[in-house]
């Protein structure tokens, strides 16, 4: 009935999960559901303790089982996780973490999530490494070895989205830094990719952060966001972190008609049960009630 309720209940499926963990240690299953689960509130809260909390789990999985493809899955948690805390995580962990990540490629192969967070560790890592100064031939060739890995990684795993989710992101980057006819086509090619590969009912959290960077794309990029939401929405209409993305997206767009349609969806939905998307639903509707007051 209240968010408070909403919070509690949602931690209490938090430690139920790593009750799991407390008791089987040794069973990767157990390890992967609360990796899984805190995979999830971390793409979605997008805060410093949940990426926190999921390299805490993936070491706690790391040193605890034997098995060693459920080491590995830890391991690109884990990889993952640092490279979300870049300011907070000093350059040689940004490679301890890249390091541990070959050894879970040699072991997972030809996987999306591995090969994705590989991107972006690198990337991460050469942010990093122009923080602290480090010298113009030092980045470019960098820079030349992380092209490889993105040629690499769509060889690996043509068909994943979250490896084309990681190009996009990649290929952003490359033309924020050098504008032209062939970076704007490499970006677009990206973007043509990820869409592609995207389904209708992945995960919300990739879905969300695809939008996200899809939206970036110069040209025709809120009408691409636009398209993997609305198609996400058609598949599983009480997505409602979506439509609450999508009304936002309408309104920076000017199409107010639909962003108060989405909008008003987001507020009248019934509450959910526990579950993380229940967890969030008052801090949606609350959103969605501000966005309304910004049309009117």
């Amino acid at each position: 009935n209240t968010a408070g309720e909403a919070r509690e209940l949602y931690m209490q499926r938090l430690n139920m999960l790593m009750h799991g963990v407390l008791h089987n240690p040794t069973n990767p299953e157990v390890h992967l559901r609360l990796l899984e689960e805190l995979h999830a509130s971390a793409r979605r809260g997008n805060t410093a303790n949940e990426w926190q909390m999921l390299i805490e789990a993936a070491e706690s999985m790391m040193q605890q089982v034997s098995d060693d493809a459920g080491r590995a899955r830890a391991r690109v948690y884990h990889a993952m996780g640092i490279g979300r805390l870049t300011s907070q995580r000093s350059e040689t962990e940004l490679a301890q973490g890249l390091d541990d990540l070959e050894l879970a490629l040699i072991a997972l192969g030809a996987d999306d999530l591995a090969w994705a967070t590989k991107i972006t560790g690198r990337l991460a890592l050469i942010g990093k490494s122009e923080v602290v100064g480090r010298s113009q031939t030092t980045i470019e060739a960098a820079r030349a070895d992380l092209e490889k890995v993105v040629n690499r990684a769509l060889e690996e795993v043509p068909n994943g989205p979250e490896t084309a989710k990681a190009v996009l992101i990649h290929r952003l980057q490359g033309r924020s830094r050098n504008r032209s006819d062939e970076t704007d086509a490499a970006v677009r090619a990206a973007a043509d990719r990820l869409m592609a590969l995207l389904a209708a009912g992945a995960e919300s959290g990739l879905v969300y952060e695809s939008a996200t960077i899809l939206e970036l794309v110069p040209g025709d990029g809120t009408q691409r966001a636009a398209t993997v939401l609305d198609r996400a929405l058609t598949a599983e209409p009480g997505r409602h972190d979506l439509r609450l993305q999508l009304a936002s997206l309408r309104f920076r767009a000017g199409d107010l008609p639909s962003t108060q349609e989405h909008a008003n969806r987001v507020i009248e939905a019934p509450q959910l049960s526990v579950s993380l998307l229940a967890h969030h639903q008052f801090d949606l509707r609350r959103r969605a009630a501000s966005l309304l007051g910004d049309v009117e």
